[in-house]
């Protein structure tokens, strides 16, 4: 009886809320304005996958006990007991709903008669519940929430990703053209009043961003709302989904805010914007002190088509960050005029694999085929895996022959993104480069790959046996190869391969496989060395592909008896300390042909790890420096704990062109050691990782050695570091006028106008101190005072250093002038 009693409680208390949130909705809400929402609510709804008809609409589900329990969290706790916001934010920074809530996504994942109706919560006695309501509502395109998102972005109390989560929603809604509420507060009324016409038209979602954004946009003196970037982001993110950037007025505010966050949102939204002038404020950004925002106004500049885009990206170049870098040659990619396009093939030979394959990137962008084939011969796996992945924008003969070559790379990678990257290709060209892939000589993930993609476009490829024997493999290949040449006779061309292009190595079928693996199990060494030349390809597949552990005995007998740099290799485990040092001098001749291949480079960081001979070591690095990857960085951590200085220099200089935030770790510990050119190369490395434990840096500024307190100068100025830039610009009077050199030209890659005074002030030093300020300050200033269009000739060095000082005469006495009016 008491059950049955309580039972009925809870129906009645539901439909209670039911009729009060009708009632409070009728109340809020305006018939123009609820017609307004039912109709974009409609059109958001109909975007969206349509769910199975029915004859009648399904009434949705009651609101249950569990489902309350989700809408009622804002917090929980981790495996750590940690508590933490319910709402997260996605990894996927390109995702419409960055911000999601995953118990209450599974709720609204269910069909339309198991989900509740989250409109008749949104009056509900408990905030949690409505908040969360409104977020699903407008995330989903139904404006019945808005007032309620508004307010909860204006409540201080609720965790900071809720809030954001708010943000974003409001700037999902459709447009709602008349105010939604009909008691609006002062405050709106007063932005009403002073708004123009145009403004009173605009829709009240919009509105409600642009209130949020002048209230939480600013710091504030009364402190009533205080200033945190991430939400000021957020706001800054979801009002330009909305409104044009050269249209209102807050996102050139934005530009100049004291955090990067909402300076990074504006200018990605400037970035997207079609119309209007980027503003100088955005321009003046790429000397931001954040390296995300220097990057980001180098493509907003390059995207916008900036007069002075090229030139900026150009001396960002210099930048001490290679994300500042890279997105400099993403930049020169959307540029894409010939003066790009120049450098670009300049870049894409540089020494630093990171810089090659952001060129790489940057020439598909701009699309300049030439030098991308020229490169398909590079060193490093990686550049030649990107170039192929590139292949899918060019269907012409030129990219079919670069295709066909990659299909015997070595690389297995390479490979495999060759098949995936003809798949968009007509059939007609596709056809042949996906036959050839599924010959003997692919790999077998290649194979299967390329089998099933022509299939998809031509149906006879179904038959082919990808996993089947190789003798019934390339009788049906055989086959179809004939049949796709009748059926497409003058599309059947096979491209030729370029003369330079490097000879193969033969792939071991798997039927080889098999064969050399039994050899491996039952030891038989003469078959093995007798085995023809898949060996090597059988040897490196099982290696990495199988994780087949290869004996000693085929590294010491059979390998170096047929391949010069495994007996090299063999050679360096030499008692002879002398036999040691010749064939560390032969694996550097034998890696400056070429590559020497993972399978080999392997074992090489095997047989290094135990030495402790200086030259074996410094041998190994620069063959390392050519290799890359993992086992290149893996080696060079081990060398950074070798006794040799110089072993402990290279090793740092090498980790200079593998930026990693893992590297700072192990490189701080060698600021502490005595010998001056490890430190020196240990900044460098430290510069680029990107490390946030800048104490230890800091602490070399007191060195009595100046060139140790450039290099901490720059590192603290590469980290984002304020005590960098004093430093910098105090080593302008350093005692060494090499030191002051370099110290000008390190202002140079980071244009900032607070260097403009210490520049000016080392044009009175010595020739090569005034060359680099010479250099420097058209980088940070814009434009090359010193050189004038009525020149008839290039002026003299005192010419142009008198008409730098004069200009910074001027600049510095203009804001006595203003004052003096």
């Amino acid at each position: 009886m008491k059950l049955a009693r309580k039972g009925i409680d809870v129906a009645v208390t539901l439909c209670v809320l039911a009729g009060l949130s009708f009632c409070a909705g009728c109340r809020q809400f305006d018939h123009s304005a609820s017609k307004a929402i039912a109709e974009t609510s409609e059109e958001s709804i109909a975007s969206r996958p349509k769910e199975k008809a029915s004859s009648s609409p399904v009434p949705p589900a009651p609101l249950t006990s569990v489902d309350r329990a989700v809408l009622a969290k804002i917090t929980e706790r981790d495996a750590k007991n940690l508590a933490g916001c319910v709402w997260i934010r996605s990894v996927d920074e390109e995702s419409e709903t960055r911000w999601r809530y995953p118990q209450l996504d599974d709720v609204l994942s269910r069909p339309v008669e198991k989900r509740p109706d989250l409109r008749l919560v949104l009056a509900d006695s408990d905030a949690n519940v409505s908040a969360n309501a409104a977020i699903a509502l407008a995330q989903r395109g139904d404006a019945a929430g808005l007032d309620r998102l508004a307010e909860l972005v204006r409540t201080p109390n609720v965790p900071l990703p809720m809030r954001c989560a708010a943000v974003e929603a409001i700037g999902m809604l459709p447009k709602v053209e008349k105010p939604l509420a009909e008691a609006e507060t002062a405050s709106t009324k007063k932005a009403k009043k002073s708004a123009d016409a145009e403004a009173m038209r605009s829709d009240e979602v919009t509105l409600r961003l642009q209130e949020l954004v002048d209230q939480y946009g600013t710091v504030r003196k009364d402190k009533k709302s205080p200033y945190m970037a991430e939400l000021h982001a957020e706001l800054i993110r979801a009002l330009a989904k909305r409104e044009s950037p050269s249209d209102d007025v807050r996102f050139v505010q934005a530009l100049r805010a004291m955090r990067p966050e909402p300076r990074l949102e504006a200018l990605l939204a400037w970035e997207r914007c079609e119309k209007g002038e980027l503003p100088v404020e955005a321009v003046d950004l790429r000397a931001d002190p954040d390296y995300r925002v220097r990057g980001q106004a180098l493509r907003t500049m390059a995207a916008k088509k900036h007069p002075a885009a090229f030139t900026h990206a150009k001396s960002a170049l210099h930048d001490a960050d290679f994300r500042v870098r890279s997105s400099a040659i993403a930049g020169l990619g959307l540029i894409g005029d010939e003066e790009s396009k120049e450098l670009l093939k300049e870049l894409i030979v540089d020494r630093a694999e990171p810089t090659r394959l952001a060129a790489v990137a940057a020439l598909v962008e701009c699309k300049f085929e030439k030098p991308l084939w020229e490169a398909s011969g590079d060193a490093s796996w990686r550049v030649r895996q990107k170039i192929a992945q590139a292949l899918s924008r060019f269907p012409n003969a030129e990219a079919a022959a670069v295709a066909e070559r990659f299909l015997q790379d070595p690389s297995v990678e390479v490979q495999l993104a060759v098949v995936r990257a003809v798949d968009s290709w007509p059939i007609e060209r596709k056809g042949p480069i996906l036959l050839m892939a599924m010959g003997d000589k692919s790999t077998y993930n290649a194979r299967r790959t390329a089998a099933r993609e022509l299939a998809d476009a031509w149906k006879p490829a179904e038959s082919f046996p990808f996993d089947g024997p190789p003798e019934r493999r390339a009788e049906i290949l055989a086959t179809l190869v004939s049949r796709f040449r009748d059926e497409r006779p003058d599309a059947y061309v096979v491209a030729s391969k370029p003369k330079e292009a490097p000879v193969a190595r033969p792939h071991a079928s798997d039927s080889q496989l098999a064969e050399i693996e039994r050899f491996l199990k039952t030891e038989n060494r003469g078959e093995l060395r007798a085995y023809g030349p898949e060996l090597l390809d059988a040897l490196e597949r099982l290696r990495f592909e199988r994780k087949a552990l290869i004996p000693d005995w085929v590294y010491s007998e059979t390998l170096p008896a047929r391949n010069t740099t495994f007996a090299a290799i063999d050679r360096l485990s030499s008692s002879d300390a002398s036999q040691r040092r010749k064939a560390a001098y032969d694996l550097v001749e034998i890696a400056e042909k070429g590559p020497i291949g993972r399978f080999a480079f392997d074992r090489l960081c095997f047989v290094v790890t135990p030495d402790k001979t200086a030259v074996v070591w410094q041998a190994a690095l620069k063959i390392a420096e050519k290799e890359g990857g993992d086992s290149a960085r893996e080696l060079t951590y081990v060398a950074l704990s070798q006794d040799d200085p110089e072993t402990k220099r290279l090793a740092c200089e090498l980790l200079v062109s593998i930026p990693d935030s893992r590297n700072a770790a192990l490189l701080l510990p060698l600021l502490e050691g005595s010998n001056h050119d490890v430190t020196c190369s240990a900044l460098r490395a430290l510069a680029v990782s990107g490390t946030t434990e800048t104490l230890p840096i800091r602490k070399l500024l007191a060195s009595t050695n100046e060139e140790i307190q450039y290099e901490a100068a720059a590192a603290l100025v590469a980290l984002n570091d304020e005590s960098g830039k004093t430093a910098l610009a105090r080593l302008a009077y350093a005692r060494d006028p090499k030191v002051a050199a370099h110290a000008a030209q390190k202002m140079g890659e980071y244009p900032d106008p607070f260097f403009t005074a210490a520049l000016v002030e080392l044009l009175d030093g010595k020739t090569i101190v005034v060359r680099a300020a010479l250099e420097s300050l058209p980088k940070i200033v814009g434009d090359d005072v010193s050189l004038r269009k009525d020149d008839r000739k290039l002026p003299s060095t005192s010419e142009r250093i008198l008409r730098w000082k004069q200009w910074y005469e001027r600049q510095a006495s203009a804001p006595r002038d203003k004052q003096t009016k």
